[in-house]
């Protein structure tokens, strides 16, 4: 009798977690249901669809104040919210680029405390002013990054550099959706 008063407790204490499971917030949307539904209410937050994939959507507008940013939404297998990551403008200076990434980062700080990890360094000792810096981004010799860890998932925000471009980008990962992700791929094996 203990056994199946403590089962039937554990099965409920488990159904509880499972269907109140709290997301990680988006521009204070929920990051749950499919990309589709997502990027819906994206769009009612403001922001404009600018392509859609197979398992991705593109959005533009405006973020924490940054004009022009890019938005994507990343799909599982099932179209569900995998990933969020915002695009900032990119810049033509280090000074404007580690003033962009410091903002952004003041702000997550205050919102959701310290960082619990953050690596913001350049490979070589001898680079020191702004043009060596942008360089060595450029060429991967340059990392950082800082990473914001909640119970709902982990938001993590870099600079980075595609087609010698430098830029700032920010991105969320939802803890639930993540392991439907796990779940899938374990599925798969």
């Amino acid at each position: 009798m203990k056994r199946i008063v403590l089962s039937f407790v554990y099965i409920v204490c488990f159904m509880s977690l499972s269907m109140g499971q709290n997301h990680l917030r988006f521009k204070g949307v929920p990051m749950d249901g499919t990309i589709q539904q997502f990027a819906q209410k994206l769009t009612q937050k403001g922001l404009t669809i600018v392509e859609k994939g197979n398992d991705n959507i593109i959005l533009s507008g405006m973020f924490a104040s940054y004009k022009d940013c890019v938005v994507g939404v990343i799909g599982d297998k099932q179209q569900h919210v995998a990933k969020v990551a915002v695009l900032f403008p990119d810049c033509d200076t280090w000074a404007d680029l580690e003033k962009n990434y410091t903002n952004i980062k003041q702000m997550l700080t205050q919102k959701y405390g310290e960082p619990t990890d953050v690596v913001e360094k350049c490979q070589d000792s001898y680079i020191d002013d702004d043009m060596d810096k942008m360089f060595a981004l450029q060429l991967q010799k340059c990392t950082y990054y800082s990473i914001f860890t909640t119970e709902e998932g982990s938001i993590q925000l870099e600079l980075k550099s595609s087609d010698y471009k430098c830029y700032v980008i920010l991105s969320y990962f939802d803890n639930a959706n993540q392991q439907q992700v796990i779940n899938d791929a374990l599925e798969d094996l």
